[in-house]
């Protein structure tokens, strides 16, 4: 299992979000479960902002790893990409959370911990939180069907800080107050925001995470012929669909040019 490599840090804007529908969404049943199959997983079909309260209600994962109540959502199929926008809501105290990828079998690809997660100072219109962003397609990230948010007991003991409301006010009237930040312990209950926004291939960031992560077109020819001889047609279209986002022209002809020469060849 990997960890997911993290993107950027919290940049969404109050125009992003204040743009976004809010879906307020409710996985209670107090059941607990040992399986990440038995979860209820709640689908994220559009790009939205969707909200979790986690309660004493919520559902549970108990496992040698995890003891803790969860969020379970599928996400989204999406070549060109989405940001995803983990927040976790500071209030008198804070869930601390980690996020678990899952794949089509249920089994853990890719995950992040909570040390992971940074703090979002209040502005207007938004609280004060702790907050992870990612990019995710579904090329690169193709096995990344299902998404758990949990905490764990080593959290559960610990605390993060936030900056004193007073020393805020100060600073918002551009005055200097020395008073150290306020410690907010770690719960098992919380409040979960998670943010969908697609990305756009023609800005220019896009573009030039493109440009910077494209291979060359020799090399995506070379690895659909390696793996059409040896026989895994799965993983040269897989290589295929890549080149294709990617931008490299011709990966279709290549495909078939391939299947073409082992069908000669045998």
């Amino acid at each position: 299992m990997k960890k997911i490599f993290k993107v950027i840090a919290f940049s969404f804007g109050v125009s992003i979000l204040g743009c976004q529908s809010i879906d307020v969404l409710d996985q209670e049943n107090s059941a607990s479960y040992s399986n990440y199959s038995d979860l209820t997983f709640t689908e994220l079909d559009k790009m939205a902002k969707y909200e979790f309260d986690i309660t004493s209600s919520t559902q549970r994962l108990t496992t040698d790893s995890i003891d803790s109540p969860v969020i379970g959502v599928d996400l989204p199929k999406n070549k060109t990409g989405i940001t995803v926008l983990i927040s976790s809501e500071i209030n008198m105290g804070v869930f601390a959370p980690n996020i678990m990828f899952l794949n089509d079998e249920w089994q853990p690809v890719a995950s992040v911990d909570f040390d992971e997660f940074e703090y979002q100072r209040p502005e207007t219109y938004q609280g004060d939180a702790l907050v992870y962003e990612f990019e995710i397609n579904s090329i690169e990230h193709r096995d990344y069907s299902h998404m758990v948010i949990f905490t764990t007991d080593e959290d559960l003991n610990s605390f993060s800080r936030a900056i004193h409301p007073a020393r805020l006010k100060a600073e918002m009237r551009d005055e200097v107050l020395d008073i150290d930040d306020i410690k907010v312990r770690h719960s098992e209950y919380g409040e979960i925001t998670i943010t969908l926004e697609s990305i756009s291939l023609d800005s220019e960031e896009s573009k030039q995470r493109r440009e910077e992560n494209a291979k060359s077109e020799d090399y995506y020819f070379e690895q659909i012929n390696k793996f059409v001889n040896e026989g895994n047609i799965e993983e040269a279209l897989r290589v295929r669909d890549e080149a294709k986002f990617y931008g490299i022209e011709g990966a279709d002809e290549a495909f078939s040019k391939a299947l073409k020469n082992s069908s000669n060849q045998s």
